[in-house]
């Protein structure tokens, strides 16, 4: 079992009491590698007229990480919600500012059964629950706030369509800039590349993750550490 990338840092969002209507919100982290500020990150959530959710992510450097680094990274998912599951409709991925640009964008063809690129040819079959690597993020939170305690999702990123199993492994209290919170603990491993991510989630804002660490034996980079800085709205 592969691990999650690293795009993959989920900013999760819905609680029990909403998983008919999640509620819009924006929030802000900060990221540290091995204990050095190195980025920033939002995340927001909005509800458009025609009834479409659209989740934003936004990063880029900070600290002493602007010296080396100039990229930005924004990704878009739109998706639906219907009968109290997410169901993705389009997915990009736009990195600048730096030395080489990467986009990425993909569109779910549930009549057809494909994920296509929309800046490519590529194509790849659509399994059921897919989600892309935003989507997930809501998709994740609203079965671990309705009690299940191991799930697995087929998730496509622009360049394949791979299945993670996550599984919810205790509790703790957790301190971040924004608070204290008491929080679950959710778990994706890759024990053969000694390589985890590890997701703190607050019940009390609606299973926001309020902090998520990333650990990797094999690279200079070991532990990359997101913690909540800032939360506008209610995702509770």
């Amino acid at each position: 079992m592969r691990a999650v990338p690293a795009a993959l840092f989920l900013f999760l969002l819905a609680g029990l009491a909403l998983a008919e209507a999640p509620q819009p919100f924006s929030a802000s982290y900060t990221l540290t590698a091995n204990g050095v500020r190195a980025a920033e990150s939002s995340r927001t959530l909005q509800r458009r007229e025609d009834g479409v959710w659209e989740f934003r992510t936004v990063a880029q450097p900070a600290g002493v990480a602007t010296l080396f680094v100039r990229d930005r990274i924004e990704e878009y998912s739109r998706w639906r919600l219907e009968e109290g599951k997410v169901k993705p409709m389009s997915y990009a991925y736009h990195q600048t500012g730096g030395r080489r640009e990467r986009h990425r964008e993909i569109a779910f063809d549930y009549e057809r059964g494909v994920i296509a690129s929309t800046l490519t040819d590529e194509r790849w079959d659509l399994p059921c629950c897919a989600q892309d690597l935003a989507s997930i993020q809501i998709a994740l939170m609203l079965d671990v706030a309705q009690g299940k305690t191991q799930m697995e999702y087929p998730i496509a990123d622009g360049r394949r369509v791979e299945s993670y199993t996550f599984e919810v492994k205790g509790e703790g209290r957790v301190e971040t800039p924004a608070g204290r919170y008491h929080t679950v603990r959710v778990e994706q491993r890759d024990t053969d590349r000694q390589r985890s991510m590890i997701f703190w989630l607050a019940p009390e804002l609606g299973y926001l993750p309020v902090r998520i660490e990333q650990r990797d034996a094999e690279r200079t980079v070991g532990t990359l550490v997101l913690r909540l800085t800032r939360l506008r709205g209610d995702p509770g």
